[in-house]
């Protein structure tokens, strides 16, 4: 779908370095330049066109058995593996953490998320919340770096939609919530992108397989 090869290598060697990585996997979405010849991960590829199709792919080739935790995030190097912290003093009361984009002060200078587009991810947030009364504070609904528990993951996949675009992120949020996940929102820092997007998936170890590291 887009070309990450300015990104992918340093994305990879960041989470590779995180204590709590077990494997790191690119998902290739129709990319033309050799972002699959430099992921400096496994890379696999999915030929079915979008957003959904890759994220959805990203899900299927997730371990079946070796890891807790699916880390989902994005090839363009907005985010950081050291936030991986925040998500997982909060996933022992969670199904599913997402990243919240809306803490301005943790916003990098240039980052690209504008004042607008704050206002309408917030706006749609509290919508969604309203439609799940009682079930999750949300402010955040394109939340492109999450840590889901591999268990509940599973539940959610016949119920999720590959065909959904750019809002599967919102369509997953909306799932989850509908099945009775738990959602906790962390927030977390944003920089600017490095090239174009795409979707990056790793696998990480349990905490307390991280405390005995």
């Amino acid at each position: 779908m887009t070309n990450d090869v300015a990104s992918i290598v340093g994305l990879a060697w960041d989470f590779r370095c995180c204590l709590a990585v077990r494997k790191v996997i690119v998902v290739d979405n129709n990319s033309r330049d050799r972002t699959m010849d430099n992921a400096g991960a496994t890379a696999v590829a999915e030929p079915r066109q979008g957003y959904g199709s890759c994220v959805y792919f990203c899900f299927q080739e997730a371990p079946a058995r070796d890891s807790e935790f699916i880390v989902l995030c994005e090839g363009d190097r907005t985010f950081r593996a050291y936030d991986l912290a925040k998500f997982l003093a909060y996933v022992r009361h969670a199904d599913f953490v997402n990243d919240a984009l809306t803490v301005e002060c943790l916003h990098a200078s240039h980052a690209q998320l504008s004042t607008f587009m704050y206002y309408v991810k917030l706006f749609v947030g509290k919508l969604l919340e309203a439609k799940h009364l009682g079930r999750s504070t949300i402010t955040d609904v394109g939340t492109m770096y999450k840590v889901c528990r591999r268990d509940a993951l599973a539940r959610l996949m016949p119920h999720l939609d590959r065909r959904v675009n750019l809002e599967f992120q919102a369509h997953l949020l909306d799932v989850a919530l509908q099945r009775r996940c738990e959602v906790v929102e962390s927030p977390i820092t944003f920089y600017p992108p490095v090239g174009l997007s795409k979707a990056a998936m790793l696998t990480i170890l349990p905490p307390c397989a991280l405390v005995c590291a």
